[in-house]
């Protein structure tokens, strides 16, 4: 079962809005199995954000 979670409120949180001349945020991130609490390799991704 897959768990949406609010990538930006948690970026914000932790590092601020980012400033409207500059809207792309980039994150890594990875995967957990939770039956075998296997980690899939990271993973890298961009955002650009709009109003």
């Amino acid at each position: 079962m897959a768990t949406a979670i609010d990538i930006k409120s948690a970026y914000d949180g932790k590092n601020g809005a980012p400033s409207a001349g500059s809207p792309k945020v980039f994150f890594k991130y990875f995967f957990v199995n939770t039956a075998t609490g296997e980690k899939s390799g990271e993973k890298m991704a961009s955002a650009v954000l709009s109003s």
